[in-house]
């Protein structure tokens, strides 16, 4: 499970990525651990051979309040859980809804995971690139493979594309960076 790294409560009111791959550079001590590569790499000095390992890949994000709009960075102050979702459980369509609707978004490099804001709302999301990244660590690290949560989160109706052709996108860049000999 390398997913729901950060969410909000409130004991730990600010912002963060839901899935990273990588910390980033400003991170130390606990969380510079909530990431997907730490976590891997914890099961291997553990003794778990690599190619026992799966690791899981959301198709979904976690939204927040900000405190303040202006103040829209990772590890931003937050007041609550964002409109966007259940209880700031935001499904990959309603991540890209929020993205059409002119929120400002960025990629991060460090971590290799977008997020979006607008107005208060801020939303932690995977999209192709990201789970790409994903796969590529996966298939190059020589593990036993990866593991979607959820097939129902992802973009099963096509609403994300334009054509409206592109059912299951997130789940469909994972199997063919997978797939790919030349990694």
């Amino acid at each position: 499970m390398a997913y729901d790294y950060h969410f909000y409560v409130n004991y730990l009111p600010m912002t963060g990525f839901n899935a990273p791959l990588y910390k980033q550079a400003d991170d130390n001590r606990y969380f510079a651990t909530l990431n997907t590569n730490w976590t891997v790499s914890y099961w291997q000095r553990k003794g778990m051979p690599k190619e026992k390992i799966i690791v899981g890949l959301p198709t979904y994000g976690h939204s927040f309040t900000l405190t303040n709009s202006a103040n829209h960075g990772v590890s931003a102050p937050a007041s609550g859980f964002g409109s966007l979702g259940d209880k700031g459980f935001v499904s990959y369509p309603q991540a890209c809804q929020f993205v059409e609707a002119e929120a400002a978004t960025v990629f991060d490099r460090d971590s290799r995971v977008p997020y979006a804001f607008k107005n208060s709302e801020w939303v932690s999301y995977d999209d192709e690139r990201s789970l790409a990244y994903k796969a590529e660590y996966v298939a190059s690290g020589g593990y036993g493979g990866a593991m979607i949560w959820s097939l129902n989160l992802d973009d099963f109706k096509g609403e994300c594309s334009n054509t409206g052709q592109n059912w299951f996108p997130l789940i469909t860049k994972v199997k063919s960076v997978l797939e790919d000999d030349e990694l």
